[in-house]
């Protein structure tokens, strides 16, 4: 979810050059996606209330080959430059809700600020580690309740590879359990966002099609 007319938020999360990625490495400057991103989230739960839910997403090799262009890794700022990159992402990433969009029902549950992160690599893969803690705890019981993670313009393709890739907390042995239903975007919807240029405007409600739905569902 760029170009002249794409957000600044978006520039900047995926690297000040990853425009550039698309455009000199794709087959084609169209079609979205044009960046991968893999999720795993895990929803930690104490006393029967999930009270946050911890991200790990990997960027595909050539997002963090754009992501670090420029910026002159040395094993003496290495850390330095990654503090600054994680304060950057997480900066912006609070005005899109942290690609995280968590419900009961039609109702959004709200999030905290979060201000602290996590930048590694494994191997040619770009690694951001954060906490979302929730403005107030929700009951396991909550009816309802769903967990999507995605772009709305869909210039990302946000997923969870394996299903065990959304989960609870090691410590959680009720009896609730995570169901991840897969989008079903009909054949006129992946025409459409085959046709998207790179630098065209963007279509906040193109993501949602293309996005993964995880639910809870307890046994009573």
């Amino acid at each position: 979810m760029f170009l002249i007319k794409f957000s600044k938020m978006h520039i900047r999360f995926i690297g000040y050059a990853s425009i550039l990625c698309a455009l000199v490495f794709s087959t084609s400057s169209f079609a979205h996606p044009h960046s991968w991103v893999s999720t795993n989230s895990v929803l930690n739960v104490k006393d029967g209330k999930i009270v946050s839910i911890s991200m790990d997403w990997s960027f595909d090799p050539m997002t963090t080959a754009y992501t670090f262009a420029g910026q002159r890794i040395t094993p003496q700022n290495r850390k330095e430059v990654f503090h600054k990159l994680q304060g950057d992402i997480l900066e912006n990433l609070l005005y899109k809700h942290y690609f995280t969009y968590f419900y009961t029902k039609d109702e959004p549950i709200r999030y905290k600020q979060v201000d602290i992160g996590e930048i590694s690599m494994i191997g040619p893969r770009m690694r951001l580690q954060f906490e979302l803690e929730l403005a107030e705890p929700v009951s396991l019981d909550t009816p309802d309740l769903s967990l999507f993670i995605f772009d709305p313009t869909y210039y990302i393709d946000m997923s969870w590879d394996k299903r065990a890739e959304v989960s609870f907390s090691d410590n959680y042995q009720g009896n609730c359990h995570i169901k991840v239903i897969e989008p079903k975007p009909t054949s006129e919807q992946i025409a459409y966002a085959m046709s998207l240029a790179v630098d065209s405007d963007p279509d906040d409600e193109l993501g949602k099609l293309f996005t993964q739905k995880a639910v809870i569902d307890c046994d009573k």
